[in-house]
């Protein structure tokens, strides 16, 4: 996939040949108890470049074993069950009494009463596909559309206590993706055994049938972290907040950041309650979509290998998923150096938008390690820090992935801050704030140092060199905000006066007006989006700035 690409990224789709699919599952499965040998593959990460990887899900959620291939049939009669039961059309049904089944009756007996809840619980679903990952073409395809809409509405259908809620769409996502790439087409002819049980596995008349049955036995733990609790007014002689309305997805945010955290990072634990930042502010969607927003789709699914292979879901008894909250300590710990040193604003831009990780199935590595004595601190705490630790290591920050900074950086500048602020935009702001108090001019198109950031200037003026900074942002907004009048003046006469429109004009107005976005997003250093077409300049500005001015763009890649 090509993550700089600004068009729709079109997923993998195809798991691999027959041939590869064969191979490997007779080498896996050849041995009688093979469920130990799958789950250290998944631990280790091993599972991105198979071939068979809905197997390896099917036998850890306990669709199916080694021992009985066949059992997964039983699941898949269940689901051709479910639909026809939650399939209501008062339409072919036949008349009864009048004033029960008809349209406007409110009895809620009446099948039409039924079928406009269905009506609006499809369309709440489906406003939710229709924006789901949109930068990839693979989930804009009718039957993977059509798959997962009946998924969804079947299961809420099933579980009226909690029904849909939004953000279940983005956890069935990498399920029908998955399946969707393994699958078969049943009818070829299979010669021996192997073929026959993956023709069986992978039968792709059956996939959606499967990914529904992934889809429960997940949310089976998932959903207590969707169920909402209407929290009661206070008394006001009650100053203390009744723990008994808080919901599982709030009691375990407070257990990851207030508890877990406390016990192996004390010092980023405090510095976050200092600055007030509440867990379930990112925890909410770090823990309700494991962690699929943080990280590109195809990560995501590494993470969710170790997930799913820990989480004993085969056993009703076993099933948990405390792996989860390990792995969300560790990626605090991860970007700690940028947390502590940022103030509110931007520990919390950063917590929101995970900077990119190279190898992110370290971090199943590390919460199991921290899991087995989670009173220990961590190993990638100052006073643990090595500069060959194995965290440092693995965890690289892909520039690639990263987010232009607001700085114009060179090549050669941009791998020392990779160093010094693991490509973080958050950390780059950091150093925009000491580049103030060590005394830097220019400060909008200056790159950072490490040596200068580390041996501050003591005989600067603080105060002046903020009030200049404050005035060089005031002058951006302002160049920005006559950009914009600009783009107006050329598109408003071709909404009032059709033989004033011109293509090239609007392309050209769009593609400065996401520039006009990019530099209020810090994407990148706002010089002039004016370009060519702007308004002729005043006497005034033609004196200021004689020669012509042009759009200039710095990125982190020069």
């Amino acid at each position: 996939y090509d993550e700089d690409s600004v068009s729709l990224i079109d997923l993998r789709t195809v798991g691999g040949t027959p041939e590869e699919q064969e191979a490997e599952f007779e080498n896996i499965f050849k041995v009688q108890n093979s469920l130990p040998l799958i789950t250290s593959k998944a631990f280790c990460g091993e599972l991105r470049t198979s071939h068979i990887r809905s197997v390896y899900w099917k036998v850890f959620f306990g669709l199916c074993s080694s021992a009985d291939w066949s059992s997964i049939q039983s699941s898949r009669s269940r689901y051709d069950v479910l639909i026809e039961k939650h399939t209501i059309d008062p339409h072919k049904l036949e008349a009864q009494d009048v004033n029960v089944f008809n349209p406007l009756s409110q009895n809620t007996s009446n099948p039409w009463t039924q079928f406009f809840q269905n009506t609006e619980l499809n369309k709440l679903i489906t406003q939710d596909l229709e924006r789901l990952y949109p930068e990839h073409a693979f989930f804009r395809k009718d039957d993977v559309q059509a798959y997962m809409q009946r998924i969804l509405f079947v299961w809420a259908r099933e579980n009226e206590e909690t029904s849909y809620r939004q953000g279940m769409h983005e956890l069935l996502a990498p399920i029908v993706l998955v399946l969707y790439r393994d699958a078969r087409d049943a009818s070829l002819n299979a010669t021996n055994d192997v073929q026959k049980t993956l023709s069986l596995l992978f039968d792709k008349k059956y996939l959606e049938h499967d990914a529904f049955m992934l889809f429960e036995r997940l949310m089976k733990k998932m959903k207590e972290f969707f169920l909402i609790v209407n929290t009661p007014k206070k008394a006001k002689n009650d100053p203390e907040e009744d723990p008994t309305v808080k919901t599982p997805i709030h009691q375990i945010c407070h257990r990851i950041q207030s508890l877990l955290l406390n016990y192996q990072d004390p010092e980023l634990c405090k510095h976050l309650k200092e600055l007030n930042i509440e867990p379930q502010i990112y925890g909410l969607r770090w823990i309700r979509l494991l962690f699929g927003r943080e990280f590109h789709i195809e990560d995501a699914m590494v993470i969710w290998d170790g997930i799913f292979a820990d989480s004993g879901a085969y056993d009703d008894e076993t099933f948990n998923l405390d792996l989860v909250e390990h792995i969300a300590i560790n990626m605090l710990i991860y970007i700690r150096q940028q947390l502590l040193v940022d103030d509110y604003s931007h520990v919390l831009r950063r917590l929101m938008k995970y900077p990119p990780v190279e190898d992110p199935h370290v971090f199943v590595e590390r919460a199991l390690e921290s899991r087995k004595n989670p009173y220990k601190k961590s190993n990638s705490t100052p006073e643990h820090t090595t500069t060959n630790s194995t965290l440092e290591k693995k965890l690289v920050v892909s520039e690639k992935k990263t987010t232009p900074s607001v700085f114009p950086l060179s090549k050669a500048s941009s791998s020392t801050l990779h160093n010094h602020h693991s490509g973080s935009a958050s950390a780059l702001f950091s150093s925009f704030k000491d580049n103030i108090k060590d005394g830097l001019n220019n400060i909008g198109n200056h790159t950072p140092s490490v040596k200068k950031i580390s041996k501050p200037k003591k005989t600067v003026n603080h105060t002046q060199l903020v009030q200049e900074a404050d005035n060089n942002y005031i002058a951006k907004e302002l160049k920005m905000a006559k950009a914009l009048n600009s783009i107006i003046s050329e598109l408003t006469p071709m909404g009032y006066e059709t033989e004033k429109f011109n293509p090239d004009t609007l392309l050209m107005s769009i593609a400065r007006l996401k520039l006009v976005r990019d530099a209020l997003e810090f994407q990148f250093v706002f010089e002039d989006v004016l370009g060519t077409h702007s308004v002729p300049p005043t006497k005034e500005e033609e004196a200021q700035q004689p020669t012509a001015q042009t759009v200039t763009i710095t990125n982190s890649d020069g």
